[in-house]
């Protein structure tokens, strides 16, 4: 799958350096996913489709998109 991933980049998880417990484990983001999936002829199907981005703390340290 190659594609374009859309979401609201003010989401993302921030942690709190000063209070890491107050930091969320979990966040969980509504996103979509589109442009062209892979069939027998290359990447020409299209696809678009809502999707959850689930990204994920542990202290001070948070995953991040790109």
């Amino acid at each position: 799958m190659t594609g374009k991933l859309s979401f609201n980049k003010n989401k993302l998880p921030k942690p709190d350096f000063e209070n890491q417990e107050h930091t969320p484990e979990l966040t969980k983001i509504k996103a979509r996913l589109s442009d062209k999936a892979l069939s027998r002829s290359g990447f020409t199907t299209p696809f678009n489709a809502p999707i959850t981005l689930q990204v994920r703390c542990l202290g001070e340290w948070c995953a991040g998109v790109g």
